[in-house]
């Protein structure tokens, strides 16, 4: 984290500032930036109306036609475009642009934030996001998902069916999960497999007293397993999953160990030397207890295949003048419609933006699918 390595099991995300509060504001070189410095939500953006002033990347969007007129969580929490403009009318006249035009700078800076993130995990971990699909979470991760999704060369955008709370329906349904590690820097040599075992057996009972804790049943656990290895006297060590039987779990054979060693070093650094000795570092245990999944939700009773838009209003994509867009409710979405953008998508929790040329369609599972154009 922040540049320094931290030896404990944990989540791997990376953060970036660039949510709905981030501030725009002009450095001491004179460029515009956005974020890391928020309104949060007391005062929040200009728009909510509870006394922020502040340009914020939520009243761009405002400004842009982005959000409903009706404002926010089905209409329960209006917006104050007006407010909005005026937050962001000092920005433009210091730049000599437009409200509109200095609108879309600010989220083109928050894109640029967003991608460089994206790539940190991504290309300078040896994987092409071009070969992915960007899965937007959260009530605002829709609204930026396209633009960021074409800065990263990628073609599919999955917005699942209730983005807003995505994160706490994960939290409900998420496994259980323990991780448990046992230091024991040896060489890995047919000798040191005993003791390396008896390691091994004293984290196979932990596991399965705290599954007794959690009273998860028999039938549900499961153990994954890795050795930390590395050359002597290398400074850092790779973790490497182990393929052994859950219900008895024995650690292969040295030479089994050295060749899967290998295979993750030529696939981290490109090269591995069979001739240089191996150590073991760390073993690693896992232990999940695993939960129902949530059922497929169901499409209401009124949704359709040929939805007809509820209004129409000026929105500004990445053009210079704003487009007529069509605007549909996601509760009006049955599976199997097709809409082509421009179009907005709202709904109690989000708002989705499918840009010119682009084409939405709803899968059997009610999550929406936005292909971009070439």
């Amino acid at each position: 984290m922040a540049g320094f390595p931290v030896r404990l099991p944990m989540v791997d995300i990376n953060t970036v500032g660039a949510g709905g509060g981030s501030i725009a504001w002009f450095d001491r070189d004179g460029l515009l930036k956005v974020g890391p410095l928020s309104a949060g939500a007391v005062p929040g953006p200009a728009c909510y109306g509870r006394g922020g002033t502040e340009p914020t990347v939520t009243d761009a969007n405002a400004v842009l036609g982005r959000l409903s007129v009706r404002g926010l969580l089905d209409g329960a929490m209006t917006l104050d475009v007006d407010a909005s403009r005026e937050a962001i009318r000092p920005l433009a006249e210091q730049m000599g642009f437009t409200v509109e035009k200095t609108a879309q700078g600010i989220l083109g800076i928050v894109t640029a934030n967003m991608m460089r993130a994206i790539r940190a995990i991504s290309v300078e971990r040896g994987h092409d996001p071009r070969d992915c699909t960007l899965m937007p979470f959260g009530g605002a991760g829709p609204l930026h998902a396209n633009a960021v999704a074409r800065a990263l060369g990628i073609r599919e955008v999955l917005v699942p069916f209730s983005p807003g709370i995505l994160c706490a329906q994960g939290l409900v349904v998420a496994d259980l999960k323990e991780d448990f590690v046992r230091s024991h820097r040896v060489a890995l040599t047919p000798e040191s497999l005993s003791s390396l075992q008896a390691s091994l057996d004293d984290l196979v009972e932990e596991a399965h007293l705290w599954f007794d804790h959690e009273q998860v049943d028999p039938a549900q656990r499961r153990l994954q397993i890795s050795l930390d290895m590395r050359y002597i006297g290398q400074n850092f060590e790779l973790r490497v999953p182990l393929d052994i039987d859950e219900s008895s779990p024995k650690l292969p054979g040295s030479e089994a160990l050295h060749a899967a060693f290998f295979r993750a070093h030529e696939a981290n650094y490109g090269f591995h030397n069979p001739d240089d000795a191996v150590e073991a570092v760390n073993l690693r245990m896992t232990a999940r207890g695993e939960l129902p999944s949530l059922p497929t939700p169901q499409a209401p009773e009124n949704a359709s295949q040929r939805p007809e838009p509820v209004e129409r209003r000026p929105v500004w994509f990445e053009a210079d003048e704003a487009d007529s867009t069509p605007i549909y409710r996601r509760v009006d979405l049955a599976p199997g419609c097709r809409i082509e953008g421009p179009a907005v998508i709202d709904q109690f929790d989000a708002t989705t933006l499918v840009y010119p040329g682009d084409v939405a369609r709803v899968d059997e599972s009610l999550s929406l699918i936005l292909e971009l154009a070439q």
